[in-house]
């Protein structure tokens, strides 16, 4: 997943570029579905996660329901995580299953993500393109 953008008539949507490949199928997509909000959060989660920080959250779920992380195995050193595609990150057309895709991450791997999302998030704020305050909560 990477930020690709925001939407032109309504600033606080982001378009987030998602691609995956697993063994039963490939998907691609870019689509509006996580708000400036939303991406901080999933920064915050990714973090929290990678530093073994208690009470995360077990279910990221957001306003728009496009895509959820679970966390299906935890451990100090690894995460084992589902992403749950839904709405405009379902394949098209969708067939009436759940679409997802398990992954183990180590907490390395998961400070990467969060540390790439933080990245492509202010590559937005920087070039003034974008009305939000990074470090608001």
């Amino acid at each position: 997943m990477e930020i690709d953008g925001f939407e032109q008539d309504d600033v606080e949507w982001l378009y987030i570029r998602l691609k995956v490949n697993s063994k039963l199928g490939s998907l691609e997509v870019t689509d509006p579905f996580l708000r400036f909000q939303d991406v901080k959060e999933v920064i915050n989660w990714f973090r929290d996660l990678a530093d073994n920080k208690p009470q995360v959250v077990r279910r990221l779920q957001f306003i728009e329901p496009n895509i959820e992380f679970e966390i299906t195995a935890y451990d100090n050193d690894s995460k084992q995580l589902r992403i749950i595609f839904n709405w405009e990150c379902r394949p098209k057309p969708p067939k009436n299953i759940e679409y997802y895709v398990d992954c183990s991450l180590t907490n390395e791997q998961l400070s990467r993500i969060s540390n790439d999302f933080l990245v492509g998030l202010q590559k937005f704020v920087s070039d003034n393109q974008y009305p939000f305050d990074i470090n608001s909560h």
